[in-house]
């Protein structure tokens, strides 16, 4: 390298003018290796004053190649600048747009219209970074979101359009460091006649705890692999989205995993601007499929607020007892059911300094309370089981017609049910389940007349009296509250 610090103030004004915005330079040297170019030291990329006083990037070793015809009209210019390792700051402005609009409008035909250009209509270099950092900010509040070993690169044409590539492992400067799939965005902007983006995105399989972790740092207790495709067109302010999510072996953080999966077609919109994105099944899935979902997330990169809703239209009852297996539920292998499922259920996440929710301490019925009360947020909803019939070999079948569970106010409630245990009995089935504060559920079950052979292959040997009785008949009421059972009752 062949120091040259004598043409630093001609770069500092070629790359200002490239850029948009003010540039300092520490050192310049002349690099005679492979293409002839120059090396930049200690690069310090400042942001244009719309989006705040940080600089845009920091850059310890920038490589930057002359474009050589711009030599001829004594008239320094850059037509690659290579970042390496560089850190960037993408931000938001008070009034919407993001930094980086600023920078991609300067198009080789859009000149500096569009907002951070320069009278002279410099065109912007291409530009690639590798093995970086990108930090998000609003206005001067810098989010806990980050993307780590970040690939970028930005190749401006001469019709206006800019081809844009990413790649980068999301995460969050409040925990440990973790293992995600990579994220990638590649794609083009055009500025003129209007400002458009058209991007394919791509998460690679990842953990689905890991990811969870990007909503709230504690995660949800569940476990899995996702993936997720998309498709975004359209304004800054209104990006058409659609693509499918892929999620696999499903189970409790403490269970192996027993494979099965979904995939989740989905289509919706993002607002750059006003980081709102509202995803829901299209409208042939909502028609056709058992199940289909919605999600509205806002202030995403800063403190997410999300929401999320159900719609279930007679999915089956073995494949929810197939999940509840995977989730650590206490089922006889041997057991058979039957039945369909249908209702709605939603979600609000409390809000919470960084979208934390305070009742949320890593297990998934914390999680899945999420507030205090309906204002804070939680579950909420209604299911209702049709038809359902259960069955373990040598017992006489449970069967029910109707059976309703209502959710609200962190606690799921079960309506006074009739159950028809065989041809002859029946018995009738209320009680309830605390989810801020999981425990054992409150169950009372009224009959009269059981045969107590038939009650103890479903749980209730441990009713007194029974626990030593093989046979006889049993009526009366009997309540399992705090891990035991009470009661009045006939044997």
């Amino acid at each position: 390298y062949l120091p040259l610090d004598f043409l630093r103030p001609a770069v500092e004004r070629a790359l200002a003018r490239g850029l948009g915005r003010q540039v300092d330079v520490g050192g310049v040297h002349l690099n005679l290796f492979g293409t002839p170019g120059l090396t930049l030291d200690d690069v310090v990329i400042h942001e244009d004053p719309r989006a705040g006083i940080e600089p845009f990037a920091y850059v310890n070793s920038l490589g930057a190649k002359v474009r050589w015809l711009s030599l001829f009209r004594r008239h320094l210019d850059f037509a690659n600048l290579n970042l390496g390792d560089a850190t960037i700051n993408l931000v938001k402005t008070e009034a919407g747009p993001w930094n980086f609009q600023f920078l991609l409008a300067r198009t080789p035909s859009g000149g500096g219209a569009g907002g951070g250009g320069t009278a002279d209509g410099s065109p912007v270099p291409a530009i690639r970074m590798r093995a970086g950092r990108v930090n998000f900010k609003f206005g001067d509040l810098k989010s806990v979101f980050y993307f780590d070993a970040a690939d970028l690169d930005v190749d401006p044409h001469s019709d206006g359009s800019v081809e844009l590539r990413f790649g980068g492992a999301p995460s969050r400067t409040d925990g440990t460091a973790r293992d995600f799939g990579r994220f990638f965005v590649n794609g083009t902007w055009r500025s003129s006649p209007s400002q458009n983006l058209d991007l394919n995105v791509d998460l690679e399989r990842s953990s689905l705890a890991e990811v969870s972790r990007l909503i709230d740092p504690r995660g949800f207790g569940i476990h899995g692999i996702v993936a997720l495709q998309a498709q975004l067109s359209g304004p800054p302010s209104g990006l058409a989205i659609s693509g499918q999510v892929q999620v696999d072996d499903v189970h409790r953080w403490d269970l192996v995993p027993q494979g099965g999966g979904w995939k989740l077609p989905f289509q919706g919109t993002l607002d750059l601007h006003r980081e709102t994105l509202e995803l829901a099944s299209p409208p042939a899935v909502q028609q056709a499929a058992q199940l289909s979902l919605s999600l509205r997330a806002w202030d995403f990169l800063s403190t997410t607020q999300w929401e999320a809703g159900a719609q279930l239209n007679q999915i089956p009852l073995a494949a929810l007892i197939e999940v509840a297996r995977h989730m650590g539920a206490a089922l006889p292998d041997q057991l058979v059911a039957e039945g369909g499922v249908s209702g709605s259920l939603d979600y609000k996440e409390a809000r919470t300094e960084w979208g934390r929710s305070p009742t949320c301490q890593g297990r998934l019925e914390a999680c899945a309370a999420g507030a205090s009360s309906p204002e804070d947020g939680g579950l909420n909803g209604r299911i209702e089981l049709s038809d359902a019939l259960l069955t373990l070999p040598g017992s006489q079948p449970l069967h029910a017609e109707s059976i309703a569970l209502d959710i609200a106010q962190g606690e799921i409630r079960l309506e006074p049910t009739t159950v028809a245990i065989g041809e002859k009995e029946s018995a009738e089935l209320q009680g309830s389940y605390a989810l801020l504060q999981p425990h054992d559920p409150d169950l009372r079950l009224t009959s009269r007349g059981l045969n107590v052979a038939d009650m103890r292959p479903f749980g209730l040997a441990a009713i007194p009296l029974l626990d030593q009785t093989t046979q006889g008949t049993w009526r009366g009421t009997a309540r399992y509250r705090a891990g035991e059972w009470s009661g009045e009752y006939e044997l």
